[in-house]
């Protein structure tokens, strides 16, 4: 039910933060993200449970190991959101170019180690003013091959795993995600008796900026559900 807006006092404030600290989600909360979940407290919502509901829309499936680096995707990630713009054609595409280049670098090996064995060169490299490049051609056939075998390795280890991940997420989103969403929405109007799609957004935008969340979306969202949920059979 919802009670009187009178704002929140500082008491109310301190055990908010307390909350939002203890739930982690206090570092994403602030400025106005945090003004908004103080709002919606002070209307009604219980903090704890608005705190829950968020942190359960945030909720992070298993790490991707890349590059020794640990990458989180949410369940809900759009390809847009996961990938800026990436689609796994691309990174298949990706895949192959990198395989042309080592192709192509194998081949520069080949003419490179050619060419510091003609005449010429091995003349260059052993007068007295010669280049020291000439004289140690092997420190470029060695880069190179480092960089081939860095690119296999890059090309038959990380591509895969990139695109299995990628088919885990978008184009459309989860399901499960746009549940919790609904189920937020759902709460705060039970317990404010007001649709505050907009302090709801700037809150999940804040703890995912690349959401591209707005108040109409949610609004949208909500609707289409209802909709659905209406024509389902009972």
């Amino acid at each position: 039910m919802a009670k009187a807006d009178g704002g929140a006092g500082a008491k109310e404030l301190q055990e908010n933060g307390e909350i939002l600290e203890k739930l982690g989600l206090a570092g994403d909360l602030h400025g106005v993200a945090r003004t908004c979940f103080d709002k919606l407290c002070s209307k009604g919502c219980e903090s704890r449970t608005l705190a829950e509901l968020i942190k359960q829309w945030r909720v992070l499936r298993g790490p991707l190991l890349v590059n020794g680096r640990e990458i989180h995707l949410n369940p809900g990630d759009s390809w847009e959101a996961a990938l800026d713009g990436f689609r796994p054609k691309n990174i298949s595409d990706f895949g192959r170019d990198i395989h042309r280049h080592e192709e192509e670098l194998r081949q520069l090996l080949i003419t490179l180690t050619a060419l510091h064995r003609t005449r010429l060169v091995k003349g260059l490299a052993t007068s007295a003013h010669g280049d020291a490049m000439l004289k140690t051609p092997i420190l470029v056939s060695t880069a190179i091959e480092a960089l081939i075998e860095a690119l296999e390795r890059y090309r038959t280890t990380v591509v895969p795993r990139i695109l299995e991940a990628s088919h885990k997420v978008g184009p459309k989103r989860s399901p499960d995600r746009t549940r919790r969403e609904h189920r937020l929405c759902g709460y705060v109007f039970q317990a404010t008796g007001e649709h505050l799609y907009e302090d709801i957004a700037h809150i999940l935008q804040a703890l995912e900026p690349t959401a591209k969340l707005t108040a109409q979306s949610l609004k949208q969202s909500e609707h289409r559900a209802k909709g659905r949920n209406r024509k389902s059979p009972k």
